[in-house]
């Protein structure tokens, strides 16, 4: 049974987006529509613009648009079915013929059968605890407090240097390979050994319980270095790690706010005392899939990382990111230069509530911070002290704690409120004026008139906005190049007027499905089995091929068939496989960039340069064609 597209209108129809869209990112109302800092690149100026009338959100810089099961299926790295049943449980709306589809991710891919011998590695260290082994690993347990309780819920364990982890997993049905590319085991000499060997283990999971790898504890001061995480690997990314999460984000939605932490042991020993919505982010690095995930769930961050200068460096760099972001970021002001766990292991308990409760606001903790080094007969000193000061009061966009701060500064430093307001507005003029003169004539900037037109027709055009970075450039490119093929297939399903065009430059197509669905199309209209005008006979049939291929379909009338209002023309194909071809060049230049900085051998660097310089002029060959 296929499913209906009049039950995804059903769907559509039924749905608040900017109710739905409320539930992930602060949207303010702007004019009839709401704007939002957009959660698919690195914004700081809202860029992202939700239409409640048409049902539709579009960012003018990253190019990420479509309807509210775009937003979703986007935000949470879903497919688009999966969005679809999201939506439709939240609006108690039965999708039939949904059932057919496989959206539980296969048993059999590395991913999954990672999870599954990580989970094995986690059940054999947790039980080694227990044994005679592990008196030194249990001694260092009971010396930090941390219970019997603790150990179940945090799946703690430990490794005996004694213990043959790879003939365990063999033994368990695990092939060598999955072993190796897990990193729980490394080799030495003939023999396979523990990479965990003698430390206390910590499993580390992902939002869904699912174990992703470990960090290992030293026990005694000769095992170098204290903390050893495992290695990355398909599961494995340090920029996504995050403790506790799994366990915690119950709670954070419940009280509406999380605790940021650096370490896990901070966690635990919170977690201990009853304060169960905190994370530990394995470091002092908050990026943008932690943001993502955090935000999910809750817009209020508190920063409770340690008071050492690192950091006090680190809180400020996350502060600044996350009041640009428009996400409400509080500070713990922790006077006592001791992290968490040493807290709750001196029963400082009153003092942590107590500092959690009362978190400050970035301007506010950091004047207290700046204000100690502050020598007042010192010009140099008086000035670092302002600079800082803007530096964070630049990303503040309330008005009155804005003007606020400029009184706090203004107390401080016995200078006028004027001046120093004067002061910040020409900081920033210069600031901007520098960025305007690095960027203006970067011809990455350069659209396509044709694809644009239609592209951004429901909402009124805003002023044109920089692509301030190659990130930020790369996904504008791709969001395009994934709309022109998708173009392509729209009117491939419409028609078969621009069959033989199409046909030519197949080769070009860089998704793989996009590729195969194409190729299905033209197959169907030389054999005569199709006609054009009835996408859903091709969506059909084509499910007995590949069912991602059918979900793709769906995707595509979905995702962009309100923009695709118009029949492309022959120069309307040649854009698109123009701006796809322009992908793939960029993708390549990164790619031999990257080679740049990892290569020792100047010839190698010289070479790559060249390479890149060939791209460059291949891919002003299609600006300049789109400039006459």
């Amino acid at each position: 049974m296929i499913i209906k597209q009049d039950q995804i209108d059903k769907v559509l129809n039924n749905a608040n987006i900017v109710d739905i869209i409320s539930n992930y990112i602060d949207l303010k109302k702007r004019g009839r529509n709401y704007v939002a800092i957009c959660p698919f690149h690195d914004d700081s100026d809202p860029s992202l613009n939700v239409s409640i009338d048409k049902k539709i959100f579009k960012c003018f810089v990253c190019g990420t648009g479509g309807n509210v099961i775009t937003f979703v299926q986007e935000f949470n790295n879903l497919s688009f079915f999966e969005a679809l049943i999201l939506i439709a449980k939240e609006l108690k709306i039965t999708i039939s013929g949904i059932q057919d589809f496989n959206i539980k991710k296969s048993n059999n891919t590395l991913e999954a059968k990672l999870y599954e011998l990580n989970q094995s590695v986690t059940n054999l260290f947790n039980g080694l605890l227990a044994s005679n082994q592990s008196i030194g690993a249990q001694n260092y347990l009971l010396k930090r407090k941390i219970t019997p309780n603790q150990i179940s819920r945090f799946k703690i364990g430990y490794c005996p240097k004694t213990i043959d982890v790879y003939d365990y997993l063999i033994k368990c049905g695990f092939s060598h390979e999955l072993i190796v590319e897990s990193g729980v085991i490394y080799q030495k000499g003939s023999k396979f050994s523990p990479f965990f060997e003698n430390r206390i283990i910590f499993p580390i999971m992902d939002s869904d319980s699912n174990i992703i790898g470990f960090s290992g504890r030293a026990i005694n001061d000769i095992d170098k270095p204290k903390y050893k995480n495992s290695i990355e690997n398909k599961i494995f990314k340090k920029s996504n790690l995050v403790y506790n999460f799994n366990n915690s984000k119950k709670k954070v939605k419940i009280l509406n706010e999380i605790i940021i932490l650096e370490g896990f042991m901070d966690v635990i020993s919170l977690d201990k005392i009853g304060i169960e919505n905190s994370v530990a982010i394995m470091g002092t690095t908050l990026s943008e899939f932690h943001i993502k995930q955090f935000a999910s769930i809750t817009k209020n961050f508190k920063l409770f990382l340690d008071n050492d200068d690192a950091g006090i460096k680190a809180t400020a760099k996350i502060a600044k990111i996350l009041m640009q972001k428009d996400i409400k970021v509080t500070i713990v002001n922790n006077d006592s230069l001791k992290d968490p766990d040493e807290l709750v292991f001196d029963n400082k308990i009153d003092y942590i509530r107590k500092i959690i409760s009362e978190a400050r606001h970035p301007i506010d903790f950091f004047i207290d911070v700046y204000k100690k080094d502050l020598n007042m007969s010192d010009n140099s000193s008086l000035n670092d002290f302002i600079n800082n000061i803007f530096d964070i009061l630049k990303y503040e966009k309330n008005n009155i704690l804005f003007e606020n701060a400029i009184s706090k500064v203004s107390e401080v430093t016995n200078i006028e409120r004027n001046v120093l307001k004067d002061s910040f507005l020409n900081s920033e003029k210069k600031e901007i004026n520098k960025r305007n003169e690095i960027h203006k004539n970067n011809p990455e900037n350069v659209v396509f008139s044709d694809i644009e037109d239609t592209y951004f027709d429901y909402f009124e055009k805003p002023q044109t906005k920089i692509i301030s970075n190659v990130e930020d450039n790369l996904k504008y490119l791709k969001n395009s190049k994934n709309f022109a093929e998708a173009w392509i297939i729209w009117n491939l399903l419409e028609s078969d007027d621009l069959l033989e065009e199409i046909e030519k430059n197949i080769n070009k197509i860089q998704g793989v499905i996009s590729k195969k669905i194409i190729t299905f199309i033209l197959e169907q209209y030389t054999s005569k089995n199709y006609f054009g005008n009835n996408w859903e006979i091709i969506a059909n049939k084509i499910k007995d091929v590949n069912k991602l291929y059918c979900e793709k379909i769906f995707e595509i009338k979905n995702q962009y068939f309100t923009y695709l209002k118009k029949t492309l023309t022959k120069k309307g194909i040649y854009d698109c496989f123009d701006v796809i071809e322009l992908y793939r060049i960029q993708l390549e230049i990164e790619e031999f960039n990257n080679k740049i900085k990892v290569s020792n051998s100047l010839e190698l660097k010289k070479s790559y340069l060249e390479h890149i310089e060939y791209l460059r002029e291949q891919r002003n060959i299609i600006y300049q064609k789109r400039r006459n």
